[in-house]
């Protein structure tokens, strides 16, 4: 127990105080492996002490918040914005790149914002009226609902173009990437 930094006495008194508390759901590294300790008071005033194996748990956990970082760091590399919303409408994933391309504050980009909030700031901001100022939030909400594949090009209302494509997720929701094409459409303009 160098590792902790404890004498084996002060590790020793250490447990035994948790014990004593009946401490549940504690997690903790011994020989190698992840134990899960759940400790419960016993009907003669003992302490029954459960112990379980969660290493594999612990080890997939792991492989996962790894796996999350490299994804992350992926989109954050990315020159197009990406966002990612459940079946449920609510945000899941998003880069930086999208909240600058689409002008939205970061205060909006939150895990679970929902679809809603977003459509409600661009009708507010009237993100839409160039194209089809007819627009409201509950067309953008049924039209998201569907889950279906989607590509288009529209002006903003900074006078900036952007692409939009995208499409369902496996289980629900949708993933978009959005892409600054206002050079291009200057240099197609600049050729008529």
């Amino acid at each position: 127990h160098e590792k902790s930094g404890l004498t084996v006495d002060e590790w020793v008194e250490d447990r035994l105080a948790r014990l004593r508390n009946r401490e549940k759901g504690v997690v903790a590294e011994i020989g190698g492996r992840w134990i899960l300790i759940n400790n419960y008071s016993s009907a003669d005033g003992g302490v029954v002490s459960i112990r379980t194996d969660v290493t594999d748990l612990k080890n997939t956990e792991t492989d996962l918040a790894n796996r999350t970082q490299v994804l992350q760091a992926g989109m954050g590399s990315m020159a197009q914005g990406i966002v990612a919303f459940g079946a449920d409408l609510k945000l899941q994933a998003w880069n930086d790149r999208f909240l600058k391309i689409r002008g939205y504050p970061e205060e909006l980009a939150k895990v679970g914002t929902d679809f809603e909030t977003f459509m409600q700031y661009d009708v507010d901001h009237r993100e839409f009226d160039l194209d089809t100022p007819e627009v409201d939030v509950q067309n953008q909400i049924e039209r998201a609902r569907r889950f279906e594949p989607h590509a288009f090009e529209r002006q903003r209302p900074n006078g900036s173009y952007v692409e939009v494509r995208g499409g369902p997720i496996p289980g629900g929701g949708f993933v978009s990437t959005y892409t600054d094409v206002t050079d291009r459409k200057q240099a197609e303009q600049d050729l008529m």
